[in-house]
């Protein structure tokens, strides 16, 4: 997609285009920490990081894009694990109690 917008290349990009101008002009790193696509039917979370690009040819930027689903799957689970946890010190609490 070099010298092309980002769009024609990648449809999901459009509706940051306001982000991508804000790297451009105020030339810093710009960070959106999660953004759900589907892939082959399925929900997946990305980290996006936009980096301010110059030189001789003009301004740009560069779009990486870090596929974070399985960290958003283990931090789901581990706050699933610590309510269980706390449901489990609650019963155990009561039990106590009735004894």
């Amino acid at each position: 997609a070099l010298n092309q917008p980002i769009f024609l290349a990648f449809e999901p990009m459009r509706s940051f285009l306001p982000q991508i101008k804000h790297t451009v002009e105020r030339h810093s790193v710009t960070k959106i920490e999660r953004v759900n696509w589907i892939k082959n039917d399925e929900a997946r979370h990305y980290a996006l990081t936009f980096y301010p690009l110059t030189g001789d040819a003009g301004r740009g930027v560069v779009i990486r894009i870090d596929d974070i689903t399985q960290r958003i799957s283990l931090e789901e689970m581990m706050v699933q694990s610590e309510k269980m946890l706390s449901v489990g010190g609650l019963a155990a609490g009561m039990a106590h109690e009735i004894n």
